[in-house]
Parts: structure tokens; sequence; C-alpha cells
């Protein structure tokens, strides 16, 4: 009896994917990388071909992994701006125009570099400076203020405030000027005392 070899049509599952050949009726057609096979029926190309075989029903989804972790503790609440944050003992400072100086607040404060500072003597409001924060040491509570302007009155040992202050908007242009008239009096011998237009000179005769 002789020896009949039976070869089915095969290839990757890329390969039949591009070709998308059509197979003949009851012509089966093997995936060589998966081992799925499909069986045609003439008229469907292989892309649309359901695999052959007895397929089982999809198992049920596998359960969620593990469970989130504990939400951490709560951090400290910070302590933010102060309206009216003032050095911690009395203090002499000596401001400069241009200069900086370094005075002791609060510690765990919101100063950051640049902010613009108002520093007021606490008992006498017309003894001040401006400035802005050149850094600020929120354990320490030292901060140094730097770029100083508008420097008022006489600075004694005092507590300062030290206060947030809004940015000074630029000046504005200067308006044109207006017209002047010059009037002078002309004094002629003493017998008027009439006024005169832009009088360029005093006449005054021989008596005042």
């Amino acid at each position: 009896m002789p020896f009949i070899q039976l070869q089915f049509r095969r290839g990757t599952a890329a390969s039949w994917t591009l070709q998308n050949s059509l197979l003949a009726v009851g012509e089966m057609a093997i995936e060589s990388d998966t081992n799925l096979f499909k069986i045609g029926d003439g008229v469907t190309r292989w892309n649309l071909l359901p695999y052959g075989g007895l397929q089982g029903p999809t198992g049920e989804a596998g359960g969620g992994g593990g469970g989130g972790g504990d939400t951490g503790a709560t951090g400290p609440t910070g302590q933010g701006d102060k309206y009216l944050s003032a050095t911690t003992t009395a203090v002499t400072p000596n401001p400069v125009q241009g200069g900086s100086v370094t005075l002791t607040i609060g510690s765990k404060l919101s100063y950051i570099t640049g902010n613009s500072l108002l520093v007021i003597n606490s008992t006498n409001s017309s003894v001040r400076f401006e400035g802005r924060v050149q850094s600020y040491n929120s354990t320490s509570g030292a901060i140094t203020i730097g770029s100083i302007t508008n420097i008022l009155g006489t600075f004694t040992s005092s507590i300062y405030n030290v206060n947030l202050d809004g940015i000074d908007g630029p000046t504005g242009p200067t308006g044109p000027s207006g017209s002047v008239t010059v009037y002078s009096i002309t004094f002629d011998g003493g017998f008027s005392n009439n006024s005169y237009v832009s009088g360029p000179v005093f006449d005054c005769g021989t008596s005042v």
C-alpha cells in the first residue's frame, strides 16, 4: 500500500493576516506559530473567517489586585503671613538708601524672595522705610531686607512691624506747563501806582 502524506496550507498568523487569503470550501489552513486553524467557505476571506475547533466559554475576570494603601497622616498646618509681623525684640535698624538690614521676626511665615516690605516703628508710624526680601530663614526667623528706599524719621530702639507692601507703580508723565503772565508795578515819581504788564524796570523818579 503506497504511503500518502497530506499537508495543510500553513503560515504565521501575521502572514495570513497580511495576505487575507480566500480558502476554498472545506479547505483548512493553519497558523504555524499559534496552532490555530480556519476552514474556508469559498466566500469569506481569512481575516473575517472564525477559527475552527471547539472553543470553551470565556473565563471569569480575575479578581482585582491588592487594595490601596492607607492614607498618610495630614501634615501640620502652616502659619502663613501675619498682618503685623514684627521683630521679636526691640532693635535699632540702620537703613541706608539702596542698602540692606537683617531683622529677626517670627518663624514659619511665608515670606519669599522679592516680596515688597514696609518696616515701621511700632510706636511712631512716621519712622519707616521700604525694601524687598533678599532672604528669609523660616526656622530662625532671620529676614534680610534689601533695596532699601523711602527712609523717613530717626531710628531708635523699638519693636518694628514688618508688613507686606504693595508694589509702587511707575510715575506718570509730567503734564504740559501752562502759560504765565507776569505783572510788575512801575513807580513813576510817586504820582501813580498803576499796574503794567511785563514791565522790565522800576522807574522810581525822584521820590518813593
